[in-house]
């Protein structure tokens, strides 16, 4: 399965699991890495989230879930901060 597809499928996966609508992606690097970012949306909450994937296929994920009406701006400072940091271990 190709990166894209496989993260769209992560995408998928999560909102599912928490009852969400896809409200926008779009394709993203992180950290020089293929990713997505998403927005999605539940009864009572907004998710704001970052996969990636490295050369190892390894997938890397980060979400914030706000109350609808809490202040978004929090959520996107800690989706905003994600980075996939090279291992400096042998």
């Amino acid at each position: 399965m190709d990166q894209k597809k496989e993260l769209e499928l992560d995408r998928d996966n999560f909102l599912k699991a928490v009852s969400a609508k896809l409200d926008k992606d779009s394709e993203i690097t992180v950290s020089g890495y293929p990713g997505l970012e998403f927005w999605g949306s539940s009864e009572g909450y907004v998710f704001h989230s970052r996969i990636a994937m490295d050369g190892k296929r390894r997938v890397y994920q980060v979400v914030a879930g706000i109350p609808k009406s809490g202040d978004q701006s929090l959520g996107d400072k800690c989706v905003n901060s994600f980075e996939i940091l090279k291992s400096i271990t042998k």
